[in-house]
């Protein structure tokens, strides 16, 4: 019997520390993205739009490239525009530019590219 609760209390452990894991990845490619228009001076709600806009174009069946996404926020008076630069395999991985501009930085651009996972979720992808 006491060897059946290690052997839950080890199951329960790496399921914990592997939810965390993967928490933290995604946690930190948001941590990312956010922490780049943070620095141009962009509010939660600007960076909130700018994820919307780009996920507008990148989860569109049939997606091209240089369509684009504009988006605009009155409260702050931040606004940008979201460019597909390049889809690559019809779809799984695509690259786009957000150029944005805030109250305090008139010019801000942003590189960016995520490619559908096995599980068709898009990810953040480093290349």
């Amino acid at each position: 019997m006491k060897q059946i609760i290690l052997k839950t209390r080890s199951a329960l452990t790496n399921g914990v520390v592997a939810g965390c894991l993967v928490l933290g990845l995604a946690t930190s490619s948001l941590a990312q993205y956010a922490h780049f228009f943070r620095d141009a001076a962009m509010t939660p709600e600007d960076i909130e739009m700018a994820k919307n806009a780009a996920a507008t174009l990148y989860t569109k069946s049939g997606v091209a490239v240089g369509e684009t996404e504009k988006w605009s926020n009155a409260k702050s008076g931040a606004e940008g525009v979201v460019e597909i630069l390049e889809v690559e395999d019809q779809g799984p991985c695509v690259t786009f530019r957000h150029l944005a501009k805030t109250k305090s930085e008139p010019q801000i651009r942003y590189y960016s590219r995520r490619c559908k996972d096995a599980g068709g979720n898009w990810v953040l992808s480093a290349n």
